[in-house]
């Protein structure tokens, strides 16, 4: 019975929505009783596996940095759901280090970051994006200020 009811207060209120000028069917396409969307913003699929490019505010080295640090940078390229803008351009993307390794006799130095969150129009994004760790050549590795790097999605995001 309390199952129904849901059903019931979907359907009305999608009734409702689509009398709104501007709310369009689709809208409420993915809507689910066991997953109530806004009805004025639905929620938004971020799939996993979705790219995001990412400019370094400042310089991060394994010299210098250990597990947990923080990181800041901007987005170089926007996301899209769809056609849906959900990461503008420049927004501002914090991050955590997620590993380190300094440089030892037989074994190179390693840097490894993670996305935690994008800031879009005032509010985080909890996002969770991993890079290929990087690792140097020489004893340290040291990703420059302004350095792009490529960030994946390991889990779908819903955003609402």
């Amino acid at each position: 019975m309390r199952h129904s009811n849901r059903w019931v207060a979907l359907v009305m209120a999608a009734g409702w929505a689509l009398s709104l000028p501007g709310c369009r069917a689709d809208d409420l396409a993915n809507v689910t009783p066991d997953e109530p969307a806004g009805i004025f913003a639905p929620a938004t699929r971020v799939p996993a596996g979705t790219t995001l490019v990412v400019r370094l505010a400042r310089a991060v080295s394994s010299a210098s940095v250990g597990p947990g640090d923080p990181w800041r940078g901007v987005t170089t390229t926007r996301v899209l759901a769809g056609d849906r803008v959900i990461v503008p351009e420049g927004a501002e993307v914090s991050g955590t280090v997620a590993a380190v390794r300094k440089a030892r006799r037989g074994d190179r130095a390693m840097v490894h970051l993670k996305v935690r969150a994008v800031l879009v129009d005032g509010r985080n994004l909890h996002l969770e994006a991993d890079s290929k760790p990087v690792i140097a050549a020489s004893p340290r590795v040291v990703l420059r200020e302004g350095m792009v790097m490529t960030f994946t999605t390991s889990d779908a995001v819903a955003l609402r």
